[in-house]
């Protein structure tokens, strides 16, 4: 009940216990986002988007808390997220990772690199593609100074994808070779595949039917 929740409520803000209270809660459903695998390194796995609907407002309270008091874990959790934002809201995405970077450490590190990927994803689908584009050279700039070829990879991949919206099929087609090569290299079927379907994506907007059946073929069969 609506009344017994805001009593309790009271009764954690008057305690002693409130901020290891809240770090808990923020730390527990930090893994709970984490579980249902919406972030791409778990997208080869079931997308529990049931399971982020259900608890969509104790990730809010978590991210609010965080936002003040450890905006690292904040980032954590917003990108754990990631594609919770792409089918429900990217602007909200936007706007936590906005209040999250603001008071985050700035040094490389791979939640850093992975939150850096989330937002410009959120910004790509909310359709804003230049700052998209921006956020994914910082990210992409992170996993380089880290010497993290999967992260790269997947940031390739994003850049290559962001540069077909754009038109820069050129480009896109060198970025997603790329892309294809470091997976190949880290042994990452899901990302080889994408990376394919990227280059399908280009032949497709080239007007290279016959070539983009074949690359969006090759990206399927991959995977099976």
């Amino acid at each position: 009940l609506e009344t017994v929740r805001e009593f309790a409520v009271e009764r954690l803000e008057d305690s002693d216990e409130r901020e290891e209270v809240r770090r808990r809660h923020a730390e527990f459903f930090a893994e709970v986002a984490e579980s249902t695998n919406l972030c791409v390194e778990r997208f080869h796995l079931r997308q529990r988007l049931d399971v982020a609907d259900a608890e969509q407002e104790n990730f809010r309270a978590a991210l609010t808390w965080t936002i003040d008091d450890d905006p690292m874990l904040g980032l954590a959790l917003a990108s754990a997220l990631e594609n919770f934002w792409v089918f429900n809201d990217p602007r909200e995405g936007v706007r936590w990772f906005e209040a999250l970077f603001e008071r985050a450490d700035t040094s490389p590190s791979q939640i850093r690199g992975r939150a850096l990927r989330s937002f410009g994803g959120a910004n790509d689908i909310g359709g804003d593609q230049e700052a998209a584009r921006a956020l994914y050279e910082d990210g992409l700039a992170v996993f380089e100074e880290l010497d993290d070829d999967a992260g790269r990879a997947r940031l390739l991949h994003r850049c290559a994808l962001n540069a077909v919206r754009r038109g820069e099929l050129e480009l896109a087609t060198a970025l997603a070779d790329q892309s294809l090569e470091l997976h190949q290299k880290v042994g990452n079927r899901f990302g080889e595949a994408e990376a394919v379907g990227a280059l399908g994506a280009v032949a497709r907007d080239l007007g290279e039917d016959d070539r983009a059946f074949e690359l969006m073929e090759r990206s399927a069969e991959i995977t099976d």
